[in-house]
Order: C-alpha cells, then sequence, then structure tokens
C-alpha cells in the first residue's frame, strides 16, 4: 500500500524577520545572535487550549510596515479643497491647499490611498491631477486625467491595494491640479497614511529585504 507524500510534508509556519526580533522601538540595535539562532521566530503567548491545556506550535508574523501600520504608527489624513482653479490660477500646477503634510524628521512616511473630486465637470474640461513631493512630481502619478463629462461631482480613488508611497522625513507630500480648458472649478483632494519612526522603518527593511 503506497504512502500519502502529504503524511511526510510538514507545514512550516510564518516566522518574524529575525532582523525584527529583539529590536526595542526607537533604537537601532541589532538582535542578539542568541536571539537569531532561535529560529528566527516569536512564539506567541501560550493559548489555552480544551480544558486550559496550551496550545504548542503558534507564531507571529510581523507584516510589512508599508502594508500594515504598527501600533506605533502615527495617522495622518489631510483634506483640501481649492475654488476658482482655472487655466489662469493653476498654471503652474497649483496645490489643493490644504492636501499638504510634512513627514517628520526622524520619521518615514507611508502613503497607501488618496482621493481627487471636481464639481461641475464639463465634457469640454481637461484637468490634471499630480502627486508631489517636494515639489517634485512622481512619475506615474504626474499627471493623473479627468475623464470630461457633464456630471455634477466627479471622484477618483486610488485605495491600498495600489498604492505604496514611502516618503523620507523632512519631505513634504501634497496633490496639485492643473486646468488647461476655459472652465472654472472647485476641486478637491485627500490622502491618508501613517509614519513611523525611522529606526522601526529600518529594523522592518531588514527583517522583510
Amino acid at each position: 500500500m503506497s504512502k500519502d507524500p502529504r503524511a511526510e510534508t510538514a507545514l512550516q509556519p510564518w516566522a518574524t524577520p529575525p532582523a525584527l526580533l529583539g529590536v526595542p522601538e526607537g533604537t537601532t540595535e541589532a538582535p542578539s545572535p542568541s536571539v537569531l539562532r532561535a529560529g528566527g521566530s516569536a512564539p506567541l503567548a501560550p493559548t489555552p487550549g480544551p480544558g486550559g491545556a496550551a496550545v504548542p506550535g503558534f507564531t507571529r508574523t510581523v507584516p510589512p510596515v508599508l502594508q500594515v501600520k504598527p501600533p506605533s504608527g502615527v495617522d495622518f489624513a489631510p483634506t483640501g479643497v481649492l475654488a476658482g482653479a482655472s487655466i489662469i490660477t493653476t498654471t503652474p500646477a497649483a496645490q489643493v491647499t490644504g492636501c499638504a503634510f510634512l513627514v517628520p524628521n526622524g520619521s518615514v512616511g507611508y502613503l497607501r490611498s488618496f482621493d481627487l473630486q471636481v464639481n461641475a465637470l464639463l465634457g469640454t474640461s481637461l484637468i490634471t491631477f499630480s502627486v508631489m513631493i517636494d515639489g517634485a512630481a512622481l512619475p506615474g502619478l504626474d499627471a493623473l486625467a479627468v475623464v470630461g463629462a457633464n456630471v455634477a461631482v466627479w471622484i477618483k480613488s486610488f485605495g491600498p491595494d495600489e498604492i505604496f508611497l514611502v516618503v523620507p522625513g523632512g519631505k513634504t507630500l501634497d496633490i496639485r491640479v492643473q486646468v488647461a480648458d476655459a472652465g472654472v472649478y472647485l476641486v478637491g483632494a485627500s490622502m491618508h497614511g501613517w509614519t513611523v519612526a525611522q529606526a522601526t522603518a529600518s529594523a522592518f527593511d531588514a527583517g522583510w529585504s
């Protein structure tokens, strides 16, 4: 009788990246050799099973800080509105007033989503938005065109499944708009992300590199 090959295959649990072990928040100290020799996994506290007995074999996975905000992360979510946006007032491109965020020095910022809005859009409208860092447009996010149509409110969202932007400390993130037709518009923008301490970001980068 042949053996079931699955009977000889042990599933390996996800493990915490070794570089993330033993690095307290706010430090850059490398993990100790004893931690690394332990196999690179950080066990959870024993979980009571039936009858109160501990259930062995559970490990903890720490997700990348770019994908999931850690407990020490701080959210940012600025929202802005620019009234009277026209070819005159947005040449060169003008910042959507209020939709800007300065990443604190000693931190790293992660932009995960943003929304764009135009009120009273026309079929002849020629409008573009750009995501900027310190006044420089980001390739791929530097000419986000609005598709002209006769609609009262046009909204476009870029969600966390497609936006993974890292912004260094001391840099300003903002959204700008440029109108190239004869219309005058009320436009808006908002964005969301979080910041973490540089030491935390470095530890995660080392663990997941």
